[in-house]
C-alpha cells in the first residue's frame, strides 16, 4: 500500500465514522419525536 492509498483510506474511515454518528443521533431524534406524537 502507498503512502497515498493509506490517506485515502485514513479520511474515508473517519467520513464514515461522522457519518455513522450523524446517522445515529438523527435517528434518536426521530425515535424521540415519533415517541412523543404516539403518547
Amino acid at each position: 500500500i502507498g503512502e497515498f492509498e493509506v490517506i485515502q483510506h485514513n479520511s474515508f474511515l473517519s467520513w464514515h465514522v461522522t457519518f455513522s454518528e450523524n446517522l445515529n443521533k438523527s435517528l434518536q431524534t426521530e425515535y424521540c419525536l415519533l415517541r412523543v406524537l404516539v403518547i
